[in-house]
Parts: C-alpha cells; structure tokens; sequence
C-alpha cells in the first residue's frame, strides 16, 4: 500500500492525483471529484518504495550543500525540487558541459523561482538513479553549482 499521495498544486488547485487502491484512503475520498484509483500490483508498489527511500536518502545528501533547498524535505514520494542558488545561465551552461565532457544528463528544464537568484529543478529517482549514492548525487550536484560560479566569473 501507498503511505503517501501526490497532491497538485497546479493552478491553485488542491486535488488528489492518486491512490492506492484498495486502501483504506480510498474508501474515504470515494464520490469526492478528479480522485485517480491507481490499480498498483505488489511489484510497482516495491519498486515505488525503493525509489521513494533512494529520494530521501538523496535529497538528505542534497540539502548538506550550501545554496541548495530541497522542497519538500524530506520527499513524499520520488520527486522533490531543488533551489538553486545560482545563476541561470551559468548554471544552463555547467549541465550542458557535463553532458558534453562525462556524458551525464541531468537537466534541460531549469524553473524559475520567487527570486532571480535562484532556479528549481525537479529531481525525480527512477531506476537510473538507483544506480547513484547520495554522496555521488551530492557531489555532482556541488560540482554543478561550482562550475556554474566559476563560468560567471
């Protein structure tokens, strides 16, 4: 069973974007509108867990580094944001570099935040990043936001 739910905050809104089913959650949220039942099999939910524990363990590491807020802390489920405080252009220029010279991908998407000193980007753990520590994840990270300093310079 899924111990947590995903909630949208998208347009202002407050809905439920899914549940277990089956659970108890749902019997409660039955005939209240745009709830999702996801049917999720003994072998999804595992998986789920994993990539929900290896998020907390990451983001724990993650929110070590100065200039970094992760949101929510600790992750509800896979995915949490990072902000970022950096500039965005060089921050742009430091993942693409990475790409280029040691072929990790990590971002295309950089958001924007309240502040311009700041950008957010949605960290989500799946099975490739299964294949990251925290420590390692951390690293790249920091790596990241020194690089993205220094091509300002």
């Amino acid at each position: 069973m899924i111990e947590t739910i995903q909630v949208s905050e998208r347009r202002g809104s407050d809905r439920i974007l899914g549940v277990h089913r089956g659970s108890e959650l749902q019997d409660a949220l039955v005939g209240l509108p745009e709830v999702w039942v996801l049917g999720i099999g003994d072998e999804e939910g595992e998986l789920l867990r994993v990539h929900g524990e290896h998020a907390r363990a990451v983001c724990a590491e993650l929110a070590t580094i100065d200039g970094v807020t992760v949101v929510p802390d600790p992750p509800v489920t896979n995915m949490a944001h990072l902000y970022l405080l950096t500039d965005r252009d060089g921050f742009a220029a430091a993942t693409r570099a990475l790409a280029m010279e040691d072929k990790v991908w990590t971002w295309s998407h950089l958001g924007t935040a309240d502040t311009p000193d700041r950008v957010v980007v949605e960290l989500t753990v799946g099975d490739a990043t299964l294949e990251w520590t925290p420590e390692e994840a951390r690293d790249l990270v920091a790596g990241l936001l020194e690089r993205a300093g220094a091509d300002r310079a």
